[in-house]
């Protein structure tokens, strides 16, 4: 019965006994409160413009889909752009071009179109935006020398632009964060509306400038084929 008594102790410790605690049975205490997650660290003004320069600079080469809406009439785009060179590829369709769709490339500042009643099915007339002296001619190369949307981001400074975060959201299974971001394009006031993955790549964007309302959904980063020149024989004369 000595045995058991100096045991018990030993088993289940002192306070089993009615013992007082000692240095060889220290007291139970209550188990910690878990800790809770920090919250994820947002983007704000001096770090956005920092984080997506570092992220784009990164970039050769992106998918898009799109639309833009302009006077009531709206256009949905698909477009492959690389970079480093910069061409790209694209095909356009709406009321505005009649139910029709129309093929643009442009390769070292060259566009070729492709489009029902300007050129036969499969071949293209070549817009030479360094000479021609249509506006309309040079009105779309002034679109397509800016088809690349990220080359307006890698001239914002930190600082010098307002970021708000939205929330949070996802594209498809894709995890993003929301921020709507306000600055100054061509001397007038514009917001964008950025949704940023975990990448800090910008995967889908959205503003409003000029009576124009553009939306465009970024994809495949880094996995566009180069993009050549149609061959000799696809080009035609414009009629």
């Amino acid at each position: 019965m000595a045995a058991l008594a100096a045991t018990l102790p030993l088993l289940f410790g002192a306070a089993a006994c009615g013992a007082a605690p000692t240095a060889e049975q220290p007291a139970q205490t209550k188990p910690a409160a878990p800790v809770k997650a920090a919250p994820p660290l947002r983007l704000t003004s001096a770090t956005f413009a920092p984080a997506l320069n570092r992220a784009t600079a990164k970039v050769t080469s992106f998918e898009g889909v799109g639309h833009i809406t302009a006077q009531g009439q709206t256009l949905a785009f698909t477009a492959a752009v690389t970079a480093k060179p910069l061409a790209m590829s694209m095909e356009m369709s709406g009321a505005a071009l009649g139910g029709s769709s129309v093929r643009m490339l442009m390769v070292e500042r060259v566009v070729y179109m492709s489009a029902p009643g300007v050129t036969p099915a499969g071949k293209y007339v070549v817009l030479d935006l360094t000479k021609d002296k249509n506006p309309q001619v040079r009105a779309v190369g002034r679109m397509l020398a800016n088809a690349d949307p990220l080359k307006q981001f890698k001239s914002w400074k930190p600082g010098g632009q307002k970021v708000e975060f939205v929330g949070t959201d996802k594209l498809d299974d894709l995890a993003v964060e929301h921020y709507r971001v306000s600055t100054v394009l061509g001397g007038k006031p514009i917001v964008f509306d950025l949704w940023m993955g975990a990448d800090n790549l910008l995967h889908k964007m959205a503003y409003t400038f000029s009576g124009m309302d553009y939306v465009m959904t970024m994809t495949g980063y880094n996995t566009v084929a180069p993009i050549a020149a149609p061959a000799a024989s696809e080009i035609v004369k414009q009629r």
